[in-house]
């Protein structure tokens, strides 16, 4: 007699707490990446060994049709959310990022304050500083990247995990390459210091001057330092050399194929000394997410979503621009 097979008892008795756990390790190992076993969820590991079915989960778990879309948009916002940061940190390493609460336009004043006097011995009282706020010349609004993607019944309950893992891999590289196209229209469309110059030694130095030299609202030099380059793609073997030339292992380089020059380059302070390009995203989802729609029960229909803008901050130190 043969003995048919079964599978682990653990599948078989899945419940639905089970599936939310177990679908973000499912998705990732369906999509051809590693994890450590031992830090997998086993039922992750069983149901990748057996092929289970998105949909067999379900079944088998005894879940709703909209219980289980929510484990579902839940388990693909996590992998989304865990995949994005490490593909988004040449950006945000010379952008500083303030979460706003929504989308209305958001106004950066300039402020301005005098550098403080010698105070004189027998003074009475600390003398006032001159203050000036400027409002209105700089603004900035959120943009929402949206875009839906449908499966038919018969293609979600045939290729459900692996289509699932397919939405998960072009988000994480599809939003990254938008804020990088975003960075280099901004970068492009403000004024700047600017610095004479091929990417080499000696026009690091001179960017570095430049840098260096640039002034705060009290008039005073910043001596701002060189953080990180944005370079264009045709840029970036010759920015590693610099680097290395330089033994400067922790200057960072920031490729941004979208520039339209071949030649230009910048130098960026650190972003948190100083930032002159300022990353808004939306206060309660600083991150791509995706949406389910509910009312599809047997086939599958989600939303990708990212809400995201760069402003340039006329006047603030931190950036030198640099052309042959």
């Amino acid at each position: 007699m043969i003995q048919q097979r079964t599978r682990p008892r653990s599948l078989d008795y899945l419940t639905g707490n089970d599936v939310f756990e177990l679908l973000p390790d499912l998705i990732t190992l369906q999509a051809g990446r590693s994890l450590r076993a031992d830090r997998t969820h086993p039922l992750a590991l069983a149901a990748h060994k057996e092929r289970m079915p998105l949909l067999g989960l379900r079944d088998a778990a005894g879940m709703t049709a909209s219980d289980f879309g929510t484990a579902l948009e839940v388990g693909l916002s996590q992998l989304l959310k865990s995949s994005f940061a490490p593909s988004n940190t040449d950006v945000q390493r010379v952008t500083k990022t303030i979460e706003v609460r929504d989308f209305k336009e958001v106004d950066f004043p300039t402020i301005s304050m005098e550098e403080p006097g010698e105070e004189a011995e027998d003074a009475h009282e600390t003398a006032p500083l001159k203050m000036s706020i400027v409002e209105g010349d700089r603004k900035g609004r959120l943009r929402t990247f949206s875009g839906k993607i449908r499966f038919a019944r018969h293609v979600w309950m045939t290729w459900g995990t692996e289509l699932a893992a397919a939405i998960t891999d072009y988000s994480q590289s599809i939003f990254p390459g938008i804020e990088r196209r975003l960075l280099a229209e901004c970068l492009e469309g403000a004024t700047w210091t600017t610095g004479t110059g091929s990417l080499s030694i000696a026009g690091m130095e001179t960017a570095a001057t430049a840098l260096r030299d640039q002034t705060n609202g009290a008039g005073q030099k910043c001596g701002l330092g060189i953080a990180a380059l944005i370079v264009p793609s045709k840029l970036e073997m010759t920015a590693r050399v610099v680097r290395e030339g330089l033994g400067w292992r922790d200057l960072g380089i920031t490729v941004l194929p979208d520039l339209t020059s071949d030649t230009t380059w910048y130098a960026v302070a650190d972003p948190q000394l100083s930032a002159p390009v300022t990353r808004l995203v939306l206060q309660s989802s600083p991150n791509p997410r995706i949406y389910l729609n509910p009312l599809i029960i047997e086939g599958f229909e989600s939303a990708v979503q990212h809400d995201v803008d760069f402003v340039p901050l006329s006047g603030v130190p931190g950036i030198v621009k640099v052309s042959p």
